[in-house]
């Protein structure tokens, strides 16, 4: 993770600003609960910066450990992180160990995972960008170790963008199992902005 205060993040915690930010807060809840008894769901929580995405990625860990009486073990994995840790272990035997081999591992393997910010490392989608083939396969591999196994992604970035992005083989494993569990912030404003 890149910032310390995603482990306060809670479901107390997240403003509900409007009818949108209500129903999606209820259905990470639920996702929360279907985690616990089990359940191996994908969902994906997509729409505009700032609307909440990561707070309830963390909330829904956050919730799944206390419910769980912390016998479930769970990651959150900021992707674009991610990314930079095992590019820079490219260069450095012990690092490279480290780094592919058991974070990644522990990824693969952990029961309930979040994986936040997908596409976070291309920058701007208006420039049409797409990932690197490196970029494709460290995801191709997450994601087919991860088919079954109780996942939440994050993005800014729509299912069009994130098909030409990844491509349809990444696409499809992402989608795998979400159908009730997307959750789209359409009209949620940044919260994390003020007026200047």
């Amino acid at each position: 993770i890149t910032d310390d205060a995603i482990w306060t993040f809670d479901f107390d915690g997240y403003k509900v600003v409007d009818q949108e930010t209500a129903q999606i807060k209820a259905m990470a809840q639920e996702w929360a609960k279907k985690i616990v008894s089990g359940s191996t769901i994908h969902a994906v929580i997509t729409g505009r910066t700032g609307a909440g995405k990561t707070h309830l990625g963390a909330a829904v860990i956050k919730e799944v450990m206390r419910a769980s009486n912390y016998k479930i073990a769970c990651s959150f994995i900021s992707y674009r992180e991610l990314l930079e840790q095992l590019k820079f272990a490219m260069n450095d035997p012990e690092a490279r160990k480290a780094v592919t081999g058991s974070l990644m591992a522990e990824i693969k393997k952990t029961d309930f995972v979040v994986i936040d910010d997908l596409g976070a490392e291309l920058g701007r989608m208006e420039e049409n960008n797409q990932a690197t083939p490196y970029d494709v396969d460290v995801l191709t591999s997450l994601t087919e170790a991860r088919l079954n196994k109780a996942t939440i992604f994050t993005t800014n970035l729509s299912s069009k963008q994130l098909k030409h992005a990844y491509g349809e083989r990444v696409f499809s494993r992402v989608m795998n199992g979400t159908k009730g569990n997307i959750a789209v912030f359409k009209t949620t404003t940044d919260k994390r902005r003020s007026p200047v």
